[in-house]
């Protein structure tokens, strides 16, 4: 092993690979929100402050090497960086990466329907600031248009996977797809602009 690839390995405990982990895990972005939610969960605090600090240094790290970096974030469909930060792979295509009016509803779905079904199987009483992520994520990805009542049991779970899933079904079965405002988008991102598309525009 090279000391450049000893330097770009990280850790398996480290922050970074369970960001890492996470997105594997959900083939999709996460915003910060739910990333500190989610590891906080998991049994691992996770201050605002330490994924600021490790979003600064995977650009450092890019911008020094050059090489494709672990982690990168969603852009708007001009091409700037979505704040507050959703995080994404380096590795997937910047279609997955923009963030359009109509994937966002699609990305809380995807949320929405793994942390109820988590829950849902979850024995003893959830974590409540889990439990409000997967109720606002399920809100979201219905538009608004509907909140719930905290579910009391199994069923109540599952009942609430099924309405978010519903609409949702065929893009949850292709998570490495893309919509069409993002296909447009990318289209309009990939003519030569002088821009980062892992990182956006300054």
């Amino acid at each position: 092993m090279t000391t450049l690839q000893l330097r770009r390995t990280r850790r398996p405990d480290s922050l970074a690979r369970a960001v890492i982990e996470l997105l594997d895990d959900y083939q999709c972005p996460i915003s910060t929100q739910a990333v500190r939610v989610i590891l906080t969960a998991q049994g691992r605090p996770t201050p605002a402050e330490r994924l600021s600090r490790l979003a600064a240094y995977q650009r450092e790290d890019f911008e020094r090497t050059r090489m494709p970096p672990e982690l990168c974030w969603t852009l708007t469909p001009d091409g700037v960086a979505v704040i507050p930060r959703w995080w994404a792979r380096g590795q997937w295509r910047l279609l997955r990466r923009i963030q359009t009016d109509d994937v966002t509803p699609i990305w809380y779905a995807t949320l929405a329907t793994r942390l109820c079904h988590d829950l849902a199987n979850q024995r003893g009483v959830p974590d409540p600031h889990l439990a409000n992520l997967a109720l606002a994520a399920a809100n979201a990805a219905l538009w608004g248009r509907q909140t719930f009542e905290l579910p009391t049991s199994k069923q109540d779970w599952m009942g609430i996977y099924q309405e978010v899933y519903a609409p949702h079904n065929g893009a949850l079965n292709n998570r490495t797809g893309g919509t069409a405002e993002q296909y447009e988008a990318e289209k309009a991102l990939n003519a030569p602009q002088g821009f980062n598309p892992l990182f956006g525009r300054t």
